[in-house]
């Protein structure tokens, strides 16, 4: 039994899809270390192949004004991550990313960060002879990182793809949920569990999950949402209504969360409902009320399409 479908690759690979894209708020004139990073992780969080190229470039010229400067090195190498992804077959890890990741350890043998993005890169894409060994390797990662920061839920994280793979439900579960209590943001642990349903059809464990994070942490947008969705799979139509709507209360113009509501009236029947998103939809975003109008005039029951 899977706890769900989804490749290591999507889990690994496809996480900077939930990057927030930003370009540089502020260049200045100052040429020290801690500039050069800053301006470095601006670029990297836009995301664009120019922008990945400018924040080599700048995690570059911090490095030659600070040899031993492990947070420029553990940038360096998610930066070469970013570019080698764009790359057509660009799957895997190149070297200098390792080599980077490595480095930042070597000069900070404290650096939780440093191990989890090196545990990234041996975990494999898929099922090979010598995929276990290399979990073994990531797991080892992993447990370091937490040695050094019991607080580090990206490693948290990390240990749950594993233990989803070697289908081990209540370690991952609880892994999952270490991870969202510490970083209740983290769009990986919620990306993880929405696909858990969506994908690998475990939607009472997911919803579980959603749940117990959301009594602890009830603000979140991101958990809400991706519960609203859970119940709205699982045909608990009303908590998904309600969910939505407290998502809307915290994020009133949240469009995926007005035309996801209007959409789950549909499912219930109730059209004037469906209708009054649609109206609070029309001043945030037209093109997607009208796909929603378009919904309800043809009595499309579907969350997402």
């Amino acid at each position: 039994m899977k706890f769900f479908s989804i490749s290591i690759t999507a889990l690994v690979i496809l996480i900077p899809l939930y990057i927030y894209f930003e370009s540089p708020s502020v260049i200045t004139s100052d040429d020290s270390p801690e500039a050069h990073l800053k301006l470095g992780k601006e670029y990297l969080k836009k995301n664009t192949p120019q922008s990945i190229e400018k924040a080599i470039g700048e995690f570059k010229a911090a490095l030659r004004q600070k040899p031993d400067y492990a947070e420029a090195y553990l940038n360096l190498g998610k930066a070469y991550h970013e570019r080698h992804i764009t790359l057509p077959g660009g799957y895997d890890h190149p070297k200098e990313e390792t080599e980077a990741y490595r480095k930042a350890i070597e000069l900070r043998p404290d650096y939780a960060e440093a191990y989890v993005s090196l545990g990234d890169t041996v975990l494999p894409h898929s099922q090979t002879p010598s995929a276990e060994e290399s979990f073994k390797q990531a797991t080892a990662l992993y447990a370091k990182a937490l040695q050094v920061d019991p607080n580090c839920g990206a490693a948290y994280e990390g240990l749950t793809v594993i233990y989803l793979h070697q289908q081990r439900f209540a370690e991952a579960e609880n892994a999952t949920k270490q991870a969202l209590l510490l970083n209740p943001e983290s769009r990986r642990s919620w990306f993880i569990i929405h696909d858990s349903c969506w994908i690998g059809r475990r939607c009472e464990e997911a919803i579980r999950i959603c749940e117990d994070i959301n009594q602890a942490k009830p603000d979140n947008v991101i958990g809400l949402h991706v519960t609203a969705r859970i119940y709205y799979k699982l045909g608990r139509f009303q908590d998904s209504v309600n969910t939505y709507r407290r998502m809307i209360e915290l994020a009133p113009k949240n469009v995926e969360a007005h035309y996801e509501l209007g959409s789950t009236y549909i499912a219930t029947g109730d059209k004037q409902a469906a209708l009054d998103e649609y109206n609070s939809l029309r001043s945030i975003d037209y093109k997607s009320a009208k796909k929603l109008l378009d919904k309800i005039n043809s009595g499309t029951i579907s969350l997402l399409d």
